[in-house]
């Protein structure tokens, strides 16, 4: 919490304008950091569980970053390698395209536990 406000200071003294808001903004940016600096960076590959208990490879779903041009997507694959959908990286919206035998509940934990742990 203290870092927080020391960054908060650091940020209000490089702003110009009414004290009040300048203050508003610089702890919204300072937690803002905080919040990111606790997520990994996604990179290009990323295994997450899609159960909380693991048994072997079939119990993970893999995200993988793709791009084209404008477009920007993280594709969800199964163990077979087989895209399930993907996850729009331009607005955050997931399109699940085909589940495989897999259950959407199973789908959804593990892309709710991939946007917890990684940044992107």
């Amino acid at each position: 919490m203290m870092n927080v406000m020391k960054r908060a200071w650091g940020i209000y003294r490089t702003l110009t304008g009414d004290h009040i808001a300048k203050l508003s903004v610089a702890l919204r940016q300072a937690w803002s950091e905080v919040k990111n600096m606790a997520k990994k960076v996604f990179e290009k590959v990323a295994q997450v569980a899609k159960v909380a208990e693991t048994y072997d490879d079939s119990c993970y779903l893999t995200f993988k970053a793709w791009e084209k041009g404008e477009i920007r997507r993280i594709y969800i694959n199964d163990y077979k390698r087989r895209t399930l959908g993907y996850i729009d990286r331009n607005n955050d919206e997931v399109t699940i395209t085909d589940r495989q035998g897999n259950m959407q509940s199973e789908i959804d934990y593990a892309i709710n536990q991939f946007k917890a742990t990684y940044a992107f």
